[in-house]
Order: C-alpha cells, then structure tokens, then sequence
C-alpha cells in the first residue's frame, strides 16, 4: 500500500479587509482646540488618505467622557457616505465630565470592535485608534485587556495631545504604537502626515489561507 501523502499549500494575498474603531476623548480633559481645529483636521488628513470606494475598510467613530458615544459603526467610506462620514468626524462637542474609569470605556470599546451584530467582520483585521491627552492613568485592569487584545491579533495606535511626562507614559501604557502630537493651537503637519501615513499603511496587510 502506497503511503498517501498530504500536501498543504499557503495561499498568501494582500487583504485590505480591516474594521477601524476611531475612539475620540471629548471629556474636559481635552483642550477645546484639539476638538476644534486638530483633531477634525487630523481626521480629514486620514480620510483623504485612505479615499473612497475602498469596500474592505469598514470605519467606526465613537467619542468617550464617562461613557462612550456611537458616532457611526462599520460604515464603508464612499461616494455615497463622504459628506456624512466628514461631517460626523469634523464635529466633536467637549463633555463637562471626567474619564471616571478609562478600563470601563476600554472595555467598551474592545466589545464594539468585536459585534458582529453591528456590522464587525469577524475575518477582518482590528484596528483601535484612541486619540486623547492621555491625562487619566492607566490601571491594572486596562493593561490586562490590552493584552488580551492584543494576543486575539488586533491592534491599538494612539495618538496624544499633551507634551506632559506622565500623559506621554499613560499613552505608551496603552500602545507602543504611539504618536505624541505636541500642540500649541495647532499640529506640526509635516509629523501628523508622516503618522498618518504609516497608520494607513498598517490597513493593508497579507493574510494566508491554507489549502
């Protein structure tokens, strides 16, 4: 009897299927600048950069004070979805609330990420982008997600709004992917576009199947 022998083949191809969760701090931490001028701005920069009609990138928006507020949920960004989507990541109202538990909205947001039964692919890469000052600490329990996370193949980026020692520590407590945006009423461009460069780079990426 002749041995029969199996032979497995990867199959590598380029995937730009990726579900992006936007989470922005609107709560009184942040500056009403970095709501008004830089954030919006940073956001257009990413939309221009990702452009339309992509149908493997799905995006979601979500702001966080005490609690999280759904902007939008996996929404693809189109012809049809532009001035909306625009809209809706252009306008950020500042809370008179504190961050109470940043664990809590990191766990929120980590479900979000994940609800297929609001649109989350479950095959799709996961990427979370929190932009904040980062002044509220980081607790055992949020590091412990983060792990989890990060150990289920998603991804966490930052970006920070604040130039103090102990916010630029709490945002690398969260990401090492991390991008400190030094403001005085204003972003240095030329570094926020080499981010967002290399942030949108990180949307396509090789998935292998074996057959």
């Amino acid at each position: 009897m002749y041995n029969i022998v199996r032979i497995f083949i990867s199959v590598c191809h380029e995937s730009n299927e990726t579900d992006v969760l936007i989470a922005v701090d609107v709560s009184r931490d942040m500056d009403t600048t970095d709501l008004t001028t830089v954030i919006p701005s940073l956001m257009i920069k990413l939309l221009n950069m990702i452009g339309l009609d992509n149908a493997d990138l799905r995006l979601s928006l979500v702001n966080f004070a005490d609690q999280v507020d759904v902007r939008f949920l996996n929404q693809t960004y189109s012809n049809e979805t532009q001035s909306r989507t625009i809209q809706r990541m252009s306008y950020l109202t500042r809370e008179n609330t504190k961050v109470s538990n940043f664990s809590d909205i990191l766990g929120h947001v980590v479900n979000l990420s994940n609800d297929t039964d609001n649109g989350s692919r479950f095959s799709a890469k996961k990427i979370i982008l929190f932009i904040s000052e980062f002044k509220f600490n980081i607790d055992e329990k949020s590091k412990d997600i983060i792990s989890n996370l990060m150990s289920d193949s998603s991804e966490i980026f930052t970006i920070g709004l604040n130039l103090e020692e102990e916010s630029f520590q709490n945002m690398l407590d969260v990401s090492s992917s991390s991008f400190h945006v030094g403001t005085v009423g204003d972003m240095f461009a030329n570094q926020i576009d080499t981010f967002i460069e290399a942030f949108v780079n990180q949307l396509s990426y090789v998935k292998c199947t074996v057959n």
